[in-house]
């Protein structure tokens, strides 16, 4: 087997299974030089035949470099993974993750991050099995959670008070937005936050705001006026919701005020017309997957799961 670099997007698409618009994709990532062709490479048998590939994109830690700290600058990412999985794919991954990082190491990030998700990756078993194999560690296990309408009117809790990021103005959601997540469960927001310190770390999540979802950015008040948690509601796909995130402040827990905002999102993902939610909890969050499930967001209803691993490229490459 020889692995060589892809001479162009239509060298390195074109696999079974690949999306009509890789190609497309491809070409946008070299020209906005998040990827590059010697970054994409393609393994081919003795005949010439391909039986592989893997390419590698670099994107940002955070959207501004002077809140980095400790934090790496830029992660490595691998796209395109295409290997024969029913007949020795991950013995082939193997040497081929190993020539290719060798060959990179030295010139890009060297963190390597890689997320396997049955909904849109094929052989999600098999791809687990190859990140665990070549080294690298679970970072993150998110299960994902369904809401669907039944068609009927969903009124939210009355025992709080919400008030829209237009209403309360971005500098006070951001300041609960930073309260809330204090020792989360969700193992991804936990080492960002560990890495920056929390009033960078809630402007940084303040950038998945869109402008069409401020209005179901929502803060929670309790009858005294106290601002006890918030919920923001994005769209994310044609007709399908998310929960970009979620959270109670950390005086107010314990008064099942998860419950209340999965409510109150369900309620403006259902005014908003939207037929489903689509969110996903870090399994190890087990009073938000209780909630989720008490407020009618169900698991098992689409295959939605990843699996976030994680390592560092000269680690990898010792092992």
């Amino acid at each position: 087997m020889r692995i060589r670099t892809a001479g162009d997007p239509l060298d390195f698409s074109g696999a079974p299974g690949d999306p009509d618009d890789l190609r497309e994709q491809v070409a946008a990532m070299w020209v906005a030089g998040a990827s590059r062709p010697e970054w994409c490479f393609v393994a081919e048998d003795e005949s010439g035949a391909r039986v592989g590939r893997v390419g590698y994109r670099v994107e940002p830690t955070v959207t501004n470099p002077a809140w980095l700290g400790t934090l790496p600058p830029a992660e490595l990412f691998p796209f395109g993974l295409w290997l024969p999985w029913q007949h020795g794919g991950c013995d082939l991954g193997r040497v081929l993750f190993a020539t290719t990082l060798g060959r990179l190491a030295p010139h890009l990030p060297a963190r390597l991050d890689v997320r396997v998700n049955p909904e849109v990756d094929d052989h999600p078993r098999e791809r687990v099995r190859l990140f665990h194999d070549i080294g690298m560690d679970l970072f993150q296990e998110k299960q994902g959670f369904t809401w669907r309408t039944s068609g009927a009117p969903i009124p939210p809790p009355g025992r709080l008070r919400f008030a829209t990021l237009l209403e309360t103005g971005r500098d006070l959601y951001q300041d609960v937005m930073a309260r809330a997540g204090r020792d989360t469960l969700d193992r991804n927001d936990g080492w960002y936050r560990d890495h920056m310190d929390e009033a960078h770390w809630a402007a940084q999540m303040m950038e998945y705001l869109q402008e069409e979802d401020s209005g179901s950015w929502l803060v929670a008040s309790d009858v005294a006026g106290d601002p006890v948690g918030m919920v923001a509601v994005s769209a994310f796909e044609p007709g399908v919701a998310t929960v970009t995130f979620i959270a109670v402040v950390p005086e107010h827990r314990g008064h099942g005020y998860g419950h209340d905002l999965l409510q109150a999102a369900t309620s403006e993902a259902h005014g908003r017309g939207f037929e489903e939610m689509l969110s996903d909890v870090d399994t190890l969050n087990q009073p938000m997957i209780d909630a989720m499930r008490n407020a009618g967001h169900l698991d098992g209803v689409r295959p939605w799961h990843i699996w976030h691993y994680g390592g560092e490229v000269a680690t990898l490459l010792d092992g």
